[in-house]
């Protein structure tokens, strides 16, 4: 298992050039000292000379050092520029993508503009995106090669044929979600069975997060109902992965997943909004979305979709990552040798979210061996290690995952309800159902 841990505000971007340009700023205030001090240090050696005292005075130790803060500054400011020549270029390419062609041509000018202030930046930047496309994928490969490797050629044809189909996902430009991208179709008719209700505490961490995520026997969505200290309310929202392969009544299966990554409306989909709306929760209500798999595909999806007031999102190996609005919260546990993750094609190259959103990467099993085909990488025990890395990082940026989970636990109370799941109103046989809440029946929201 790998500890080596990454941390990011994007794809490429791995700091905000907002940072990059105030610590430019910073610096060049420390060069203008330095040179103030280096013109002190020659008038204190001039004056002693003139008294025939001729001492050590450090004046090109001082003028060395001013001369670094402002060469460093400039490395900083060409470095923000870099970087928000990338953004502007991904923007671009995913308005392209995503059928918004006058979007993308504002943006293309935007570019040109920056690119003609920028020099030699530009090239560097379009080096980083190349660089960043061709190598999303490279751990995943070399993983999957190496255990397929002693499979003869048939291994080997599968390994050539794993990079061939992400070039193919990257090519139809699927994994990450523009921002103005909905789901297609209609609400799938589907009941949510309350398992288990009862009494509940805030997460304090991203481990209590993963934690909390159903799927473990009937379980499929997990909400708390937060009373906030001023009488509001907050909801929170725990959403499992895949659960089987094909299923009349599993809301959660194979097909929903397809259907999702296609941009299409799925039963497991319609089940999340049905269980927030049996919680209490109204549209436009203050929602916490955290999903493994599958479920952080709903999670990216209901964040762009509007129907609640999405504050935070955390996603644990999910398929894709959505351009979500500047007032939600985006983290991402990704695993680059996850088969799952991958099909996020790298996800954003530039920051989304709100400040303080980031995507965090490891290798969870540097070997590669026949066992990796069994998606341990992607498995949710993995993830849990990895939120358990984050928490205990120093990285900035996590501290706005704390201070938001911080605001939770000032709730006066927390109600935690375990839904099941299943497609219209098809019932499992055995499965306890006290209080069955169809999606028709509320839609309207509870009290």
């Amino acid at each position: 298992m790998s500890d080596d841990l990454e941390i990011r505000s994007g794809g490429v971007i791995a700091v905000d050039t907002a940072d990059l340009r105030h610590a430019a700023g910073r610096l060049t205030s420390l060069a203008s000292a330095g040179d103030r001090v280096h013109a002190a240090l020659v008038g204190v050696a001039h004056h002693l000379a003139m008294h025939g005292v001729f001492a050590s005075v450090p004046c090109a130790l001082a003028d060395e050092a001013a001369g670094r803060a402002a060469a460093l500054a400039a490395d900083l400011r060409t470095l923000s520029l870099v970087y928000e020549l990338v953004e502007l270029e991904a923007q671009r390419a995913a308005a392209e993508a995503g059928g918004d062609p006058a979007r993308a041509a504002r943006l293309g000018r935007a570019y040109a503009a920056r690119q003609a202030e920028a020099g030699d930046a530009g090239a560097e930047a379009m080096r980083l995106l190349d660089g960043w496309r061709g190598e999303a994928h490279a751990e995943l490969e070399r993983q999957i090669a190496q255990a397929l490797q002693p499979l003869g050629p048939q291994g080997w044809g599968a390994a050539f044929a794993l990079p061939l189909l992400l070039a193919r996902v990257r090519t139809l430009g699927r994994g990450f979600v523009p921002r103005d991208a909905r789901l297609r179709g209609e609400p799938q008719p589907v009941t949510v069975p309350v398992l288990r209700r009862g009494a509940a505490t805030a997460p304090h961490a991203l481990a209590d997060i993963a934690a909390r995520m159903p799927g473990h026997g009937d379980g499929r969505i997990r909400v708390e109902r937060y009373v906030m200290p001023d009488g509001s309310r907050q909801f929170a929202a725990y959403l499992a992965g895949t659960q089987s392969a094909m299923s009349v009544s599993e809301p959660f299966d194979m097909a929903s997943n397809l259907d999702l990554y296609d941009g299409a409306r799925a039963a497991s989909y319609d089940a999340v909004v049905a269980a927030l709306h049996a919680a209490g929760a109204r549209d436009g209500d203050t929602v916490h979305l955290a999903g493994h798999s599958q479920g952080g595909m709903i999670a990216e999806r209901l964040a762009l979709d509007g129907q609640f007031r999405v504050a935070t999102v955390v996603t644990f190996g999910s398929p894709v990552q959505a351009d979500v609005r500047g007032d939600t919260l985006q983290v991402a546990l990704r695993h680059t040798d996850d088969p799952v993750a991958a099909l996020a094609a790298g996800g954003a190259p530039y920051p989304t979210g709100a400040p303080g959103s980031f995507v965090a990467e490891r290798v969870a099993d540097p070997g590669g061996s026949v066992t990796d085909l069994a998606f341990g990488a992607h498995q949710l025990d993995a993830y849990a290690e990895t939120a358990r890395l984050v928490d205990a990082s120093d990285d900035p940026r996590v501290d706005a995952v704390r201070e938001r989970l911080a605001e939770l636990g000032t709730a006066t109370s927390v109600t935690a309800t375990l839904y099941g799941a299943e497609r219209g109103w098809v019932r499992a046989p055995g499965r306890a159902d006290p209080n069955p809440v169809s999606a028709s029946s509320s839609a309207a929201g509870g009290g």
